[in-house]
C-alpha cells in the first residue's frame, strides 16, 4: 500500500500552493533573550505578543501592533503588574478589541486592549498557574490554561468569561493524572460550535471537547505522542488538526482520530484552500504543507524551507530554539507568523508574512452544463484582472479569498467563487428559446419580444440563448397578439410554436382567379381539338 501513498503524494505535490515570504521583520527589543508567543489579527494589523527582557532580569508583557500590509511597527504596549516575571502567552480579536491572556507572578492575567493597544481593563486573578490560549465566539472569551493544586499536581482549568466586562460566566477544571497536567491551546470549531482543548496529560497529549456551557464531551490521552499538544485548527466541515510536539493529528467531528503526520516543532498552524499549512522549527524555518488522508497517513505534500527567502532581508541569525506554542494566523491567503530568531543569548522576535497562491482552473459552461468557449476574466478583490482565457483559465490564486469569475457570454455574466486548489466551474444560467410556425405563412411580419430579465427581440423563426428566469413572451403574427407566461429555467430547450393564419382571400381575388382558371381551361380544350382536327 506504500506506493499508492507515495503516488498520490507524488500527484498532490504537483498541484501544490506556492510559498513566497512577503515581509519579515525582526524585533529585539532588549538586550537579553525576548520571546513571541502568540498571535492575532484584526482589522488590517498584526499583534504580536510576548515579552521583553527588563533592565533588571526579569521580563514582562509586551505587544506589538504592525502594519499587515508590510510588517511597519505602528504601535508597543507593556504591562509589567508584578515585580516577579510574567508574560502573555496568547491573544484574541473580537469587536474591535484585543484580549490578551497570560500570567503575572504565576498567577492567571487577562488584559483588554483598543485597536490601538490603549489599555481598557487588567485583571491579574487569585488563580496559581497560568493562561496559555484565548478564544471568541462574538459573545464570550474562553481561557485556557492551568492552574497549581500544588507543586506537584496541576490541572487544566478553561474559564467563560463575557466579553463586555470579563465577568466569570463559568469554569471547567480537568485533572487528568496526578502530576503535570497542562492545557496549551483552544478553538471553537465553527462547523459544530463545540470547544476543543488540547494540552497534556502527564507526558503524553490530551483533547477534550466541551460544549459552549463548559460541559465535556469527549475526552481522550494520545498515546505514542510524548509531550503536550498546543493548538488546533478546522477545516470548516467538522474536521480538526491538532498539533504538538512531534506532529499533527486529525480528528473527526466527534474526536476520533483519522490520520497523522510525524512533524517536528510545529510552531502554528493553519487551514486554508483544502491544505493545512504548519509553520515548523526544525533546524530553520519551514512551511509544511499537508494535503488529504490516506488512511492513517496525513500526507504531507510539500515542505518550504522559508529561510533562503528570508537572506538579506532580515537578521535570522542562529537555528531557532525548540519552543513550541500558538504563533500563526491566516487571513486573505497569506499566513502570519511569529517565531524567535538571533543569538543565545540575545533572541528576539521574527514575525513573517507568508502568501499563499494556489493552482486554480476556471472553466465556463453555459445552463445545460456544456463547455464553451467564452471570454473569461478572473478579478481579485479589487477589481484588478488577474488571469484571462477562453473557455478555461489557469491561475495562481490565494486559497479562500474571494474572487469574481466575469464571462462574456451572450451577455455579461458575473459569478463570485472562493479559491481552492483545484477545478472550478462557472455555470452561466442559460436556456434556450426555439420559435417555430406552423399551418403556413403568417400573413404580415413576426415579431416575438421576450421580457424578462432582459428584453429580447425576435424577428424570424429559430433559436437564441438567452438568461434563464422568468419571461412574458409577446407573440405578434397575422395581425394577432398573444402573451404567455413561461419560466426558463437553466439548461432548458422552450419552444414557442406559432400557429398563423393563411393569408385572407379576398372576394375580387376569388373571382380573378375564377377567371384566371376557366381561361386556362378554355385554352387547353381549344388546343386539344386543334390537334384532333389536323
Amino acid at each position: 500500500m506504500w506506493w499508492r501513498v507515495f503516488l498520490a503524494a507524488v500527484a498532490l505535490a504537483a498541484l501544490i500552493a506556492a510559498a513566497e515570504v512577503k515581509w519579515a521583520a525582526f524585533s529585539n527589543p532588549s538586550g537579553g533573550p525576548d520571546l513571541p508567543w502568540g498571535l492575532c489579527l484584526a482589522g488590517g494589523y498584526v499583534y504580536v505578543v510576548g515579552y521583553e527582557y527588563g533592565a533588571l532580569g526579569g521580563v514582562r508583557w509586551r505587544v506589538e501592533r504592525r502594519d499587515a500590509a508590510d510588517g511597519r511597527l505602528v504601535g508597543v504596549w507593556t504591562w509589567d503588574p508584578t515585580p516577579l516575571d510574567g508574560w502573555p502567552a496568547s491573544c484574541v480579536a473580537a469587536g474591535g478589541r484585543v484580549y490578551v491572556v497570560g500570567h503575572a507572578g504565576g498567577r492567571w492575567a487577562l488584559a483588554v486592549l483598543d485597536a490601538d493597544l490603549r489599555p481598557l481593563a487588567q485583571l491579574v486573578e487569585e488563580v496559581e498557574g497560568a493562561a496559555y490560549s484565548a478564544a471568541a465566539d462574538g459573545l464570550y472569551l474562553y481561557v485556557a490554561g492551568y492552574e497549581k493544586l500544588n507543586e506537584r499536581d496541576w490541572q487544566w482549568r478553561v474559564e467563560k468569561r463575557r466579553l463586555g466586562d470579563l465577568s466569570l460566566a463559568a469554569v471547567y477544571t480537568s485533572n487528568p493524572t496526578s502530576y503535570v497536567d497542562v492545557a496549551k491551546g483552544i478553538g471553537v470549531d465553527p462547523a459544530t460550535g463545540r470547544l476543543w482543548v488540547v494540552g497534556g496529560a502527564g507526558d503524553v497529549w490530551w483533547v477534550e471537547i466541551l460544549d459552549r456551557e463548559l460541559r465535556r464531551v469527549k475526552a481522550r490521552a494520545l498515546g505514542g505522542w510524548l509531550g503536550p499538544a498546543v493548538g488546533v485548527a478546522f477545516d470548516g466541515v467538522g474536521d480538526a488538526y491538532v498539533y504538538g510536539v512531534g506532529g499533527v493529528v486529525k480528528f473527526g467531528a466527534e474526536g476520533e482520530p483519522l490520520s497523522e503526520a510525524k512533524l517536528r516543532d510545529p510552531a502554528g498552524a493553519v487551514y486554508a484552500g483544502g491544505r493545512l499549512y504548519v509553520v515548523a522549527l526544525d533546524g530553520g524555518y519551514r512551511l509544511a504543507v499537508y494535503g488529504p488522508s490516506y488512511g492513517s497517513l496525513l500526507a504531507r505534500v510539500d515542505e518550504i524551507d522559508l529561510t533562503p527567502q528570508m537572506s538579506g532581508r532580515v537578521y535570522v541569525g542562529e537555528p531557532p530554539y525548540r519552543v513550541i506554542h500558538q504563533r500563526a494566523a491566516y487571513e486573505r491567503g497569506v499566513v502570519y507568523a511569529a517565531v524567535e530568531a538571533g543569538a543565545f543569548s540575545d533572541v528576539g522576535w521574527l514575525i513573517l508574512s507568508i502568501s499563499l497562491t494556489a493552482p486554480v482552473t476556471v472553466s465556463v459552461v453555459d445552463g445545460a452544463g456544456a463547455p464553451r468557449d467564452w471570454l473569461v476574466e478572473v478579478l481579485d478583490p479589487a477589481g484588478a484582472v488577474v488571469a484571462t482565457g477562453r473557455g478555461r483559465v489557469e491561475a495562481q490564486l490565494l486559497p479562500g479569498e474571494n474572487y469574481t469569475a466575469r464571462v462574456h457570454g451572450p451577455w455579461l455574466y458575473n459569478a463570485t467563487f472562493t479559491a481552492a486548489e483545484g477545478y472550478v466551474a462557472i455555470r452561466v444560467p442559460t436556456a434556450v428559446v426555439e420559435v417555430a410556425v406552423v399551418d403556413g405563412r403568417p400573413a404580415g411580419p413576426l415579431a416575438v419580444v421576450l421580457r424578462g430579465p432582459v428584453e429580447i427581440r425576435l424577428d424570424a423563426p429559430g433559436r437564441s440563448e438567452v438568461p434563464a428566469g422568468r419571461y412574458t413572451v409577446e407573440v405578434y403574427a397575422g395581425g394577432r397578439a398573444v402573451k404567455e407566461a413561461v419560466e426558463l429555467k437553466p439548461g432548458e430547450t422552450h419552444v414557442i410554436v406559432i400557429t398563423a393564419p393563411e393569408e385572407r382571400r379576398t372576394f375580387a381575388y376569388l373571382l380573378a382567379a375564377a377567371l384566371l382558371t376557366a381561361i386556362s381551361v378554355l385554352y387547353v380544350g381549344m388546343r386539344r381539338a386543334t390537334r384532333r382536327g389536323g
